[in-house]
């Protein structure tokens, strides 16, 4: 017997080991379709709500649709809290599309919320449509081992509980249940990406195969779960063929002891240090030319050395895509799931607190706006915190025993051309807190 909307809600809840006993739990609810089913199922179950909706001012009808939403709320006694954003602006001054924008203030404000209230969870209105559109969307614009990448039911504590629902179901249960719902007309707008493949890719795919979208999330789930076995495998050749020394990588080709492993790893290996599809193809080619050849991608030079290769970085100019964000000031900013809070306060005499993976605090006196937050790169350096010279950020990075495929997700924070702290690791001494030190900068993280 097919499971309704309600069933494989609270099926989803189960396999993620949550109950209505965990907490309060903050619905991001727009007014559309998804999110008000959402809040009607959650409610109808029992759960401890608080509903928060953004208005974003983007549209003529933002006001109506906050306005719909606290009623929403007021008719089932459930606490309601809404905040507007100047979306444009911001966009603006990060040099990011609106959608990232109001993607990226959202979930800011959502972290804010959950320490506010101490909320176990937030629940957002994402669907099996989404998860589909997202795979769609990967698999015409990447080139890499994530290629198929759907929507996770959890990612820390947030939730997507309407993940195995399709929009078709959702809209079933509103009309059956007498539910309604406000329009957001831009979703009809196919010039929009997502919505392109919404409303004039699937509906083909669909005419040949109805289950399409089921059957697309089963091939991504087989998909992850051959890659955690190559994953896996990969990480076990590297302890054997791979060594790191300073900046440079050495590898032991002969040392991959079957054939058919070898332009395997080569993939793995390329895609850790961030080259394409093409530059991974030709590291493959590599060791079969003839000894002392060489290729360049990613910011490396990777030379055939007779039966090994040598990975060598290369000297790059700063390229502006390696920025993940601008801070402008104090506030609150995210990215990659990381909401940064960024505070002037006094400081309490005799305090010189230690930066962890949390945070790290400023001397006002030695910095200057906007800070710029990026991947590192090589041939970084930095001073660190009570030390009279530089060092390089890939020996700190290998002092501190980051595992290789961790080490390219490290990032760094830049005041003008310098290095002020490496996330998780070292303050740099230029901005250290001074017994004289009055006022500081509190930088403070949190995984969204």
């Amino acid at each position: 017997m097919k499971e309704d909307i309600q069933e494989k809600l609270i099926k989803c809840l189960e396999i993620n080991q949550i109950s209505k006993n965990d907490g309060l739990f903050i619905l991001a609810v727009s007014g559309g379709m998804d999110s008000m089913a959402l809040l009607h199922l959650m409610a109808e179950l029992g759960f401890q709500l608080l509903i928060a909706h953004c208005n974003f001012g983007l549209r003529a009808e933002a006001e109506m649709d906050e306005n719909f939403v606290r009623q929403a709320a007021q008719s089932k006694n459930i606490p309601f809290v809404s905040k507007k954003f100047e979306t444009q602006t911001w966009a603006s001054e990060q040099r990011v599309s609106i959608q990232m924008a109001a993607r990226e203030l959202r979930y800011a404000w959502f972290a804010e919320l959950m320490e506010e209230h101490q909320a176990a969870y937030l629940a957002t209105a994402h669907h099996l449509d989404d998860s589909v559109e997202t795979i769609m969307l990967g698999l015409v614009k990447n080139l890499d081992f994530k290629i198929l990448n759907s929507i996770p039911q959890r990612r820390d504590n947030i939730l997507r509980p309407l993940i195995n629902c399709s929009k078709s179901e959702i809209h079933k249960y509103l009309i059956e249940n007498n539910f309604t719902w406000r329009e957001d007309l831009s979703n009809q707008n196919l010039l929009y990406q997502r919505n392109f493949i919404r409303l004039d890719v699937l509906p083909r795919l669909e005419e040949l195969n109805p289950s399409f979208p089921e059957h697309l999330i089963q091939i991504e789930k087989m998909y992850h779960e051959q890659f955690e076995f190559i994953n896996r495998k990969m990480r076990e050749i590297s302890n054997i063929c791979l060594k790191s020394e300073n900046d440079a990588y050495v590898l032991n080709y002969i040392d991959i002891k079957d054939p058919l492993d070898r332009p395997l790893f080569l993939q793995w290996f390329g895609e850790i240090l961030n080259f394409n599809y093409y530059e991974r193809e030709s590291l493959c080619l590599l060791p079969n030319l003839e000894s002392g050849k060489k290729m360049n991608a990613a910011g490396w030079e990777v030379f055939n050395d007779r039966k090994r290769l040598l990975f060598l970085p290369s000297v790059e100019k700063h390229n502006e895509s390696n920025i993940l964000l601008k801070c402008f000031g104090i506030g609150n900013y995210s990215f990659r799931g990381i909401n940064i809070s960024i505070e002037f306060s006094s400081r309490p005499e005799g305090v010189f607190p230690e930066p962890d993976d949390h945070g790290f605090y400023a001397n006002p006196e030695n910095l200057s706006w906007p800070l710029v937050i990026r991947i590192w790169q090589n041939g970084d350096k930095m001073k660190p915190l009570g030390m009279s010279k530089n060092k390089k950020i890939s020996d700190i990075l290998i002092d501190s025993k980051v595992p290789l495929p961790d080490k390219k997700e490290a990032f760094v924070v830049l005041s003008g051309t310098k290095i002020v702290y490496l996330k998780g690791f070292r303050v740099a001494d230029e901005v250290k807190i001074k017994p004289e030190t009055r006022h500081w900068y509190k930088f403070s993280w949190k995984n969204l």
